[in-house]
């Protein structure tokens, strides 16, 4: 009797099984490379108008004697984030008197918003301070202002500085972080 040329059902069954593991590893690789795609748009488009803000400040300063600094109003746990320009106060003629101080009140105003941006769906802002040394989280809900004060580009902020903006997943599988310091330095983690 001849042997007949093919597979068997066994060698078919394992042919099956590693397709279908090859094929749930490709599935979940991709998963997450659309994740962290997503993640490192949304940062690029932080980083791109803390960048935005800082050049304003610079470009605006002895320009526009009502803008005293720019900067962006981001909500710690919260989707939406503005870029604005701080205006100096009504009843001063200059954004910085001639004993050094300001002359505004160096938080955001709504009237005071240039452009609103929001991230994609599904990610979040988490902020956090260096607080003595130890990194204290802003709760959610609270807002947390950056801003470039002319002509030296200092950043001010009502938080303690350096300010990490984290964006992650809600789950935190996945997450970047921005890191501002109190010279204007923007670094990415």
């Amino acid at each position: 009797m001849k042997k007949k040329g093919g597979s068997t059902i066994i060698e078919m069954l394992v042919v099956i099984a590693i397709i279908g593991i090859l094929s749930g590893m490709t599935l979940v690789y991709n998963r997450s490379g659309a994740e962290q795609l997503k993640l490192f748009k949304e940062e690029a488009m932080v980083v791109g108008l803390l960048n935005r803000a800082r050049a304003l400040a610079a470009e605006k300063y002895n320009k526009s004697p009502d803008s005293c600094a720019f900067g962006i109003h981001f909500t710690a746990g919260s989707l939406d984030f503005s870029l604005f320009q701080d205006l100096k106060s009504s009843t001063k003629k200059f954004c910085k008197e001639f004993d050094g101080t300001y002359n505004s009140n160096f938080t955001y105003n709504p009237g005071e918003s240039i452009q609103d941006f929001a991230l994609e769906k599904g990610l979040i802002f988490e902020i956090s301070s260096n607080l003595a040394g130890t990194q204290t989280q802003i709760a959610a809900g609270d807002m947390v202002d950056i801003m470039f004060v002319p002509p030296e580009l200092g950043v001010v902020s009502a938080v303690v500085l350096p300010v990490n903006l984290k964006i992650s997943t809600p789950a935190g599988g996945n997450s970047k972080t921005i890191t501002i310091n109190d010279t204007g330095q923007i670094s990415t983690e």
